[in-house]
């Protein structure tokens, strides 16, 4: 296990410490006694913030708390028999005097019904008989304009609706009722109704007050869309003198009276910015005159501002805003938008339809900030300029250290991604150089390593930060033997020297085509390869892999053969047998001296099929287990099936003919000779040689061939099952 040393600092790092430190502890203090200062700026800002969010929230709640009022004394006066519940003239008389009274209202109204109580869903049951209803409204936006009575009643099964529209400063009965076109809907179907006489509004509280959202004034439906007044309303359900129900009345207001408290509020807390909006962060009071109104989806309205601050555009968009609730009515929110820190506060509106009052304001436009940051600027500089002059004092001697360290780091970082190629560093520092020196001295000794030890293999070690130990594992993995064809007698032709060069050379382009494919050389063995697949490091589709590195690494072999280095040796064949199999894998020898390695029945086989080319005159031979996952992309031919060396148990044993499509000269023989021995098989041994006498340049015919002969003359044993018994390696 490799430790850390101790930590010994140098003076160069004791210096750049101590500088560090210093300047640290110069940015705390001004840091600290900045923010101190803009925190009680900030705190106080805050204050006139919810100030003014508290002023326009009693303003807005003291506008909606009259209309309020007013359908308290209408049920007041409905109780003490001041108005006739039942006698419609009788209401009409009494809206009629309130509306006249109530100059910001838009209207009065009164529906009537009897209920016995509510049914399961909890919406309130109406009676048949005494649905009516009476509103009293103004017919304009101004103030003095006539007021107009609404009169709908039930006639002959359908309802109608009766109109008196009085002239100028007209009164109550200055003009007489008049039936209007169209029939109208039930009253007691209207939303405003239906809602206030739940039995979740009774259950709210009894006379509890419902506000609606903000939406168009019923009676200007028929007016174009800018001359249309927007109101919101607020009903509640009314009790006769018995304390049952008699209906419900609504009162409706004008809401340009909360735009101008918006707008009153906004210019006394300049600079900050002021809104009214709902819990969606959409206004429901003006921001500019040029503001549209736009109808929502639940048929409220909304404003849409032709120009809004970016800040402002923000802060609506904040998540405080849906997160104000009764149990927690205030909120607060810190931003920045273009490069300028902005403060927003937000407030819940009691006693409206969920709305906020926002206020937002920039930091560097509160009282003081600008000269609290003025001061700050300037001890800044001063500050710079101390640590400027203690700072030039080292670094003549910190970048020179700091150049040795960064090649170091430039090397170590190259050995981590296993590049130990020699470089060239230089340090004017005795100790940083021995540093180097002895890492260079690493490299030298891990370029050695890697001429040894497969390079997959230390990356997973290194990955893994384990070091090796005996045991292995049981892994599927696809093995490669390779040997060249008659070596012995090329080796007895070559000095030491140029055989050591040629076979190094061969055995050069050998490793390349089988590390082009993912492989791992496990070990030379004289002029033979041991290769694996998914051993260290997982491959996909290896089986496939390693038929493709057999294919190229023939290839190379050949025209590394038949290049002008090779000389007047002769060609080069090598031979290959690919298997795959579960085998043992994993590091095996001495605990000192460890080599990486399979070990099994399946590494014995693969070995055992590369010398069984011999036998066929083949170059390249696999099992059914690499047939079976590569058959896709290579052809193959069935050749024997085959009991090796020291088995008793035969293999189909198959030749690696090429890649799909690019062997066409070769199939048909192939396939010919697979038909031959599936007669062989079935003991027809004069229908195979009749087939196999023609294919006279085919190692594995010639060999089948001469069965066939042997067997017509001496029949095999009955127990016999066509698997030939190999008796040489």
């Amino acid at each position: 296990m490799v430790t850390s040393p101790r930590f010994r600092p140098s003076l160069n790092q004791v210096f750049a410490l101590t500088l560090l430190g210093l300047f640290v502890l110069l940015g705390l203090l001004l840091y600290g006694a900045q923010s101190a200062s803009r925190q009680t700026i900030v705190d106080g800002s805050e204050t006139l913030r919810r100030a003014a969010s508290e002023r326009i929230s009693r303003r807005v709640e003291a506008y909606l708390r009259d209309a309020e009022k007013q359908l308290e004394d209408f049920e007041t006066r409905m109780r003490r028999g001041v108005v006739d519940v039942a006698d419609p003239e009788a209401v009409e008389k009494d809206l009629f005097a309130a509306l006249l009274n109530a100059t910001s209202a838009t209207g009065f109204s009164f529906t009537r019904a009897s209920s016995p109580g509510f049914d399961a869903d909890g919406a309130r049951r109406i009676g048949e008989e005494g649905r009516w209803q009476v509103m009293v409204y103004r017919g304009t936006v101004d103030p003095e304009s006539p007021l107009v009575t609404l009169y709908v009643h039930k006639v002959a099964g359908g309802f109608v609706t009766d109109e008196r529209r009085r002239s100028p400063r007209g009164g109550l009965f200055s003009a007489p009722f008049a039936r209007a076109a169209g029939a109208p809907l039930d009253p007691t179907l209207h939303s405003t109704f239906v809602s206030a006489a739940s039995r979740d509004q009774a259950e709210a509280g009894q006379g509890r007050a419902l506000w609606s959202d903000l939406s168009h004034f019923e009676p200007d439906r028929s007016l174009p869309e800018r001359e249309r007044r927007v109101v919101v309303t607020a009903q509640r359900v009314v009790a006769d003198d018995r304390g049952g129900f008699a209906g419900v009345v609504r009162f409706g207001l004008r809401t340009e009276a909360v735009n101008r408290i918006v707008a009153e509020e906004g210019e006394e807390a300049s600079p900050q910015r002021l809104f009214l909006c709902d819990e969606q962060g959409r206004l429901v009071a003006r921001m500019g005159s040029d503001d549209a109104l736009v109808e929502q989806e639940d048929t409220s309205l909304r404003l849409e501002p032709r120009r809004l601050s970016p800040e402002v555009a923000l802060a609506l968009h904040r998540p405080e805003i849906g997160g104000l609730s009764a149990e927690s009515p205030d909120g607060a929110a810190r931003f920045r938008v273009e490069g300028r820190d902005f403060l927003a506060s937000f407030r819940l509106l009691a006693g409206s339809q969920d709305w906020r009052v926002g206020a937002v304001v920039a930091e560097d436009e509160l009282p003081g900030v600008a000269e609290l940051m003025k001061r700050s600027n300037g001890l800044l500089l001063w500050m710079i300029l101390v640590s400027l002059v203690i700072l030039a004092g080292g670094l003549l001697t910190l970048r020179a250290v700091q150049g040795g360290l960064r090649q170091i780091d430039a090397v170590t970082a190259s050995m981590q991604d296993f590049d130990f190629r020699a470089t060239s560093m230089r340090s004017p520092f005795r100790d940083v150089a021995l540093v180097m020196d002895r890492l260079e001295q690493a490299k030298t000794a891990l370029r050695a390593l890697g001429k040894y030890v497969p390079v997959d293999l230390v990356r997973l070690l290194y990955g893994s930060g384990q070091e090796p130990a005996l045991g292995g594992r049981l892994q599927d993995v696809s093995m490669m033997f390779t040997d060249i064809k008659d070596f012995t007698t090329l080796a007895e032709r070559l000095s030491p020297d140029d055989l050591a060069r040629l076979l190094g050379r061969y055995l050069e382009v050998m490793t390349g085509a089988i590390h082009a494919e993912g492989g791992t050389i496990d070990k030379y063995i004289g002029d033979s390869i041991m290769a694996l697949w998914n051993a260290p490091l997982p491959t996909a589709d290896h089986p496939r892999k390693a038929c493709a590195a057999a294919l190229a690494a023939a290839a190379a072999g050949e025209a590394l053969s038949r290049s002008p280095e090779w000389g007047d040796q002769p060609l080069l064949v090598t031979r290959f047998g690919l298997h795959r199999d579960q085998v043992l894998v994993g590091h095996f020898g001495a605990p000192d001296r460890l080599s990486y390695t399979a070990l099994g029945d399946g590494v014995n086989l693969a070995s055992r099929l590369e010398g069984l080319n011999k036998a066929y005159g083949t170059t390249i031979l696999a099992t059914e287990a690499i047939r079976a996952e590569a058959e896709s992309w290579f052809d193959f031919r069935l050749v024997d099936l085959v009991a090796v060396k020291g088995k008793s148990r035969g293999v189909k044993v198959y030749e690696l003919l090429g890649a799909k499509g690019r062997i066409a000269e070769r199939l048909e023989g192939a396939r010919r000779y697979e038909v031959a021995f599936e007669s062989y098989l079935r003991r027809d041994f004069a229908a195979a040689l009749a087939i196999l006498e023609t294919q006279e340049d085919d190692g594995p015919s010639l060999v089948l061939a001469r069965r066939c002969r042997e067997f017509l003359v001496t029949p095999p044993p009955a127990e016999w099952d066509g698997t030939y018994v190999a008796t040489r390696k």
